[in-house]
């Protein structure tokens, strides 16, 4: 990738990640300064640092493992909290969408305030501990959180003594391969990465090697008794042709 694209690039993700934490700054006082958080971002995205914990590793792109162990170790969710648990392309922003909506439909500040939060914001496992403060600090009681991780990084008693939720999303692969792979086509990859695939059939191969970004579907597929015990279970497919969602709190 040329410098002077690259350099191009940077700066639309630096307006980006800005964005999205500067927008927060309408609707709490004091907020502790969002910098350092889009810098990760940034860095990570062009500077991709493998971490690992407990023999799972994450390779950037906003995604890590020291940040995974942090929660796991430090953080605790509020009560009635929901954390919207899955693999990748398997339908995370579809749920929180739709938790949004029963939580914030009648607070019009809230639901405007919950818009611009995405990966960035509230994905346990993404970005630095700072920007846990600065969502402490917002002016909500119930939150909506969600993570990718793989079930030994999930701390599922602390979830469950605060009294949070967890919702856990599956899919059809076929369908997450191809959802996969046109979100791949507006990445910032350098195009000598090896995830930087273009053609669904290599994206496809990969997959079927467990060589995914994050981890790989079937090690989710292999925890997903314990995530069952503990979780409210979603199959997208069937919740996308219903009309009638139904749910146990």
């Amino acid at each position: 990738m040329a410098d002077e694209e690259t350099a191009k690039i940077k700066k639309m993700l630096e307006a980006t990640f800005e964005t999205g934490f500067k927008e927060l700054a309408k609707y709490a006082d004091d907020l502790p300064d969002y910098k350092p958080i889009v810098d990760y971002f940034v860095t990570s995205i062009f500077e991709r640092k493998v971490t690992e914990w407990k023999g799972y590793k994450m390779s950037g792109q906003g995604f890590s493992c020291d940040t995974i162990k942090w929660v796991y170790e430090n953080w605790t969710p509020w009560k009635d909290d929901v954390i919207v648990a899955s693999f990748p392309k398997t339908g995370t922003t579809w749920v929180r969408n739709i938790v949004a909506h029963l939580y914030y439909r009648d607070n019009k500040t809230l639901m405007e305030m919950v818009k611009p939060m995405a990966m960035p914001h509230i994905y346990l496992e993404t970005g630095i501990p700072l920007k846990f403060e600065i969502l402490e600090k917002l002016p909500w009681k119930r939150r909506i959180f969600a993570t990718h991780v793989s079930a030994p990084l999930f701390n599922f008693e602390k979830v469950k003594s605060a009294g949070a939720k967890v919702i856990y999303t599956i899919r059809n692969p076929k369908d997450q391969v191809v959802s996969w792979y046109n979100m791949m086509q507006n990445f910032p990859f350098q195009a000598t990465d090896v995830n930087a695939q273009k053609c669904i059939q290599k994206i496809g191969t990969r997959f079927s090697r467990r060589q995914c970004l994050v981890h790989n579907y079937w090690e989710i597929k292999k925890g997903s008794g314990t995530w069952r015990i503990y979780c409210l279970g979603i199959r997208i497919e069937t919740t996308i042709t219903s009309c009638l969602l139904s749910t146990r709190t």
